[in-house]
């Protein structure tokens, strides 16, 4: 586990023998990555699009991740990851990626295949592109109400 000081173990609890924490700053992710197969993610708060998505189907690790908040946006259950409703799920999804090697390393190519089409930064930028040039604002339509042209700057 990355980032675990005591105001993490205030909420949590010590974390077992069989997990490593690592303080903030201790570790960096790219390390964390090169050395996992799997990112299990499973947190109380909704993140509308997580970036450790981006990164875990980049660096090659299947995600088991809640099946809410952007997960549902970034992974396709079965396809390009797991997607856990209880903690349950999370040990099935996860002891299933342990076992069998083949689905996973499927899955993580699929998975970056997909980053690959849907989010790349050419995809985004093009993406971003389109949605500025519909806003009246960013065409001019934002003069003709207030006499100011945002897109003259």
């Amino acid at each position: 586990m990355l980032g675990v000081d005591a105001g993490v173990r205030a909420k949590i609890g010590q974390e077992p023998d069989w997990i490593r924490a690592f303080p903030p700053g201790e570790v960096s992710p790219q390390s964390v990555y090169k050395e996992s197969h799997c990112i299990i993610q499973a947190t109380e708060t909704y993140e509308n699009l997580p970036r450790i998505a981006f990164e875990a189907m980049a660096s090659g690790c299947l995600l088991i991740v809640d099946d809410r908040g952007g997960w549902k946006e970034l992974v396709q259950h079965g396809k390009t990851g797991f997607l856990c409703s209880d903690q349950r799920d999370f040990v099935y999804y996860a002891s299933r990626a342990a076992y069998e090697l083949q689905e996973r390393n499927t899955m993580v190519h699929e998975a970056r295949r997909w980053l690959e089409t849907h989010w790349s930064l050419e995809s985004s930028v093009d993406d971003w592109k389109m949605f500025f040039s519909l806003l009246s604002a960013f065409s001019g339509g934002l003069q003709e109400k207030s006499g100011f042209n945002l897109a003259a700057r």
